[in-house]
């Protein structure tokens, strides 16, 4: 696994591949590795890693000098910067070298050559977009991820010009193996785009229809089913636009019986209510007759 940047938090000196030899002095007197702060002994001279020393001190219950024992009034430290600026000045390999990282330079660069977003391609990353919870990927391989692999991205339509994440526009696509794509169906922008070509649902052969334009289509395709104009009489036929006409003509004497029968349904009805409206009026006049009888007798 490629290493980060803080991949030399742990105890003692710097454990890196250094260009050529080291010489002694910038060797740590506990763990013998190049020193990492280096803490000069002002009693011996002697120079040991800030860590190294202070795991000394722990040890040993009391402040002493690992070298020389010197302790209380006899023993001092301090950090040595000169030497420290001499240590970041070593030349040393990548510590993702093992991962096919080539750079070398001072160990002082170190860092930002790991942190740099031009920096080593070799070190663990996260999508900036968040795409995928836990995902990490190489950051030499960041780039083509985020043009075209983040379902993140950002994405417009090429139908309509919306812009948004290329999982809300395209929805999650999957590729397989043997070069099969498939595009999970959800509320995505694709399903709603009012300028995504259709095909007509009826097969009239018209495609790369819009689909705000549809409905205007299909009021005026040939093959779109249509009723009958016979249909309140009782005629159930549905034919297509283009043999509504042959419809008309191969059912005439069905239509036409449909119509007697429909004909004969308002008659008797209307005679029903010529009916009603007799007996209402007769109902009526001998009210009147009876409010007349009464308005005439003397009070």
């Amino acid at each position: 696994m490629a290493e980060g940047p803080n991949e030399q938090s742990r105890y003692g000196g710097h454990d890196y591949e250094f260009v050529g030899e080291v010489a002694d002095r910038y060797n740590c007197q506990i763990c013998a590795k190049v020193i990492r702060e280096p803490h000069l002994a002002v009693c011996c001279g002697q120079h040991f890693c800030e860590s190294c020393l202070s795991k000394w001190f722990t040890r040993q219950g009391k402040e002493s000098c690992p070298h020389c024992r010197a302790e209380g009034e006899g023993f001092h430290h301090v950090i040595n910067k000169g030497l420290r600026s001499e240590i970041n000045q070593l030349k040393i390999k990548c510590s993702n070298r093992g991962e096919g990282c080539g750079w070398t330079g001072e160990l002082g660069q170190l860092k930002m050559h790991l942190t740099s977003e031009k920096g080593c391609g070799f070190v663990i990353v996260v999508c900036p977009n968040k795409c995928q919870p836990g995902y990490t990927i190489l950051r030499k391989e960041l780039a083509v991820h985020l043009k075209s692999v983040c379902l993140l991205r950002p994405y417009q339509c090429k139908y309509c010009g919306h812009q948004d994440t290329f999982k809300e526009i395209m929805g999650i696509v999957r590729t397989f193996k043997d070069g099969g794509v498939i595009t999970i169906a959800g509320s995505n922008h694709l399903n709603k785009c009012p300028a995504y070509p259709l095909v007509c649902p009826n097969r009239c052969g018209v495609t790369n229809i819009k689909r705000k334009d549809m409905a205007a289509h299909s009021s005026k395709c040939p093959q779109e089913p249509v009723e009958c104009p016979f249909a309140e009489a009782g005629c159930d036929g549905k034919p297509r636009r283009i043999q509504l006409d042959e419809h008309l003509a191969s059912n005439q004497q069905k239509h036409l019986l449909l119509m007697m029968g429909a004909y004969k349904e308002v008659k008797n009805t209307l005679q029903s209510t010529e009916v009603k409206l007799k007996e209402t009026e007769a109902k009526l006049k001998a009210m009147e007759a009876k409010l007349k009888g009464i308005e005439a007798k003397p009070s």
